[in-house]
């Protein structure tokens, strides 16, 4: 149809507005963690986001969605048009972000600040 994009009103409502959508699509240049992957993988959401800050961290190109270099607007393009095109693939990568936040959800604080912390370590050790 002629209005298949919808800008909704601000809304304290993120889940509710999120199980309505079909896709989370986050084309930013930069983000620290992007929580809001999260949120959308934990609604079930397929995603269509760039590749930059701790992205790549959570979401895994063609498992939860497709991820694509920051600088490319035509492989972003590409892979929205496939996002919308490949039902089967859409609602695989919606069905594997959900387990992949509920995993993520189960961590708990401390688990998380531990995997930090040694990822650090290695990295300023040359282990990475």
């Amino acid at each position: 149809s002629a209005s298949s994009i919808e800008l909704v009103p601000w809304t304290d409502n993120v889940p509710n507005e999120m199980g309505n959508a079909d896709v989370f699509l986050l084309a930013s240049k930069h983000e620290a963690y992007a929580l809001t992957l999260i949120e959308a993988m934990a609604t079930g959401l397929p995603i269509v986001t760039t590749d930059v800050g701790c992205v790549g961290e959570v979401v895994k190109d063609r498992v939860h969605g497709i991820v694509v270099a920051e600088e490319s607007d035509i492989a972003y393009a590409k892979g929205m048009e496939e996002m919308y095109a490949n039902t089967v693939f859409r609602k695989s990568c919606g069905e594997q972000g959900k387990i992949t936040a509920e995993k993520i959800g189960a961590v708990s604080m401390n688990d998380y600040a531990h995997s930090w912390a040694k990822s650090i370590s290695m990295s300023a050790h040359g282990e990475v």
